[in-house]
């Protein structure tokens, strides 16, 4: 199935579902802390100003990133979308476009985010994604994403094991070669989740809880992402 045509008419429900508890929420409450950390640190390093947040969906991520950013940008091709997202973020301009098939006729960007399209696209779309951000960056420019749906990790082996089947096929391996193979080079990755094992059994005060936290800082090692169910990738674009 195309990702394109995937969620053309979801709107509140998107948000309602990530926030009903469980794996889902847990990870997007880490990404925000995570973002609300790196990101000051970030732009002051690379004097980064202009962003663009593509397929922003709703906004979630866009309202974090405008907070910290000079100009910032959404784009989806979901106008139900993006209609929600107008009301979460009021400092961003937001287009309805196509960017692997429409023109955008745009000043270049120093700072691009994306997040939960590129676990959820197929490979054809992954790529012509990537290649499109990188001729929208200026030289030197950061890329924000996330991989929420590693099939390689501890969680979604065991999963399997249990009859509980996934589609998801960007395994870590695959991440880094699709983005290597795009001009991106990985500058660091930020593990979410390693440390879980059975999200079945697993209740939402054990996610949230002091030693949930602590266990994720424990397991945010680089090398070990490969086995994280979600992550969230700093690269920059080759020169």
């Amino acid at each position: 199935m195309d990702y394109r045509k995937s969620h053309l008419n979801k709107s509140y429900d998107y948000d309602e579902n990530l926030k009903a508890g469980g794996l889902d929420t847990y990870m997007l409450e880490r990404e925000n802390e995570i973002l609300h950390e790196i990101l000051p640190k970030l732009i002051a390093e690379f004097n980064l100003k202009r962003h663009l947040d593509f397929a922003c969906g709703t906004g979630r991520i866009t309202s974090i990133f405008e907070k910290f950013t000079t100009e910032s940008v959404g784009v989806d091709i979901s106008e139900n979308m993006v209609s929600v997202a107008k009301e979460n973020c009021k400092k961003t301009t937001f287009v309805i476009k196509d960017l692997t098939s429409e023109k955008f006729e745009t000043e270049p960007f120093d700072l691009i985010s994306s997040f939960r399209f590129f676990g959820n696209a197929q490979d054809e779309l992954r790529l012509a994604v990537l290649k499109k951000l990188n001729s929208l960056m200026e030289e030197n420019g950061i890329l924000i994403i996330n991989n929420h749906r590693n099939p390689s990790s501890i969680l979604a082996r065991i999963s399997n094991l249990f009859g509980d089947k996934d589609d998801a096929d960007w395994f870590c391996a695959k991440m880094e070669k699709q983005l290597a193979d795009c001009d991106f080079e990985i500058i660091r990755k930020i593990t979410i989740g390693t440390w879980l094992i059975r999200h079945s059994i697993i209740r939402d005060e054990v996610y949230n809880s002091k030693l949930g936290k602590t266990l994720d800082k424990i397991f945010n090692i680089s090398i070990l992402a490969f086995l994280a169910p979600d992550m969230i990738v700093i690269a920059r674009k080759k020169t």
